[in-house]
């Protein structure tokens, strides 16, 4: 799969025709999103240095320590692919069908509520 630079062909803050998405003129999104990287990673390097390391032996470190930067690793690409996602494009990966009983499930719920919620003067 071959990365593309280019940001024509798709929505606003998206790159490879709506394929990959960021807002880059978010800095309290970008600077949080740093921050937690950095916390994962430091917290990542802890754990392997002080727990992992020095408390196990043979195998059984190698195998725990290994586990572990795999679930780690599996933690940040899963972030990063969850913020290069656009969200608008959540309903094109549903099922039509279960499009069609949540739109349902939804009207119904509201027309069931619309009632309810009144203001009603007493005299």
């Amino acid at each position: 799969m071959a990365c593309c630079s280019s940001r024509s062909a798709g929505p606003a803050g998206s790159w490879c025709g709506g394929r990959w998405w960021l807002m880059v003129s978010d800095c309290c999104g970008l600077f949080t999103a740093s921050l937690v990287y950095l916390v994962a990673l430091r917290t990542a390097f802890l754990v392997n240095v002080y727990v992992l390391l020095p408390h196990f032996s043979g195998a059984f470190r190698l195998l725990h320590t290994l586990w572990y930067n795999y679930i780690v690793g599996a933690l940040l690409v899963a972030h990063m692919r969850c913020m290069c996602t656009n969200p608008g494009t959540a309903k094109d990966h549903l099922d039509q069908d279960l499009q069609a009983v949540m739109r349902a499930e939804y009207t119904q719920m509201k027309a069931a509520r619309s009632g309810r919620f009144t203001c009603r003067s007493i005299v």
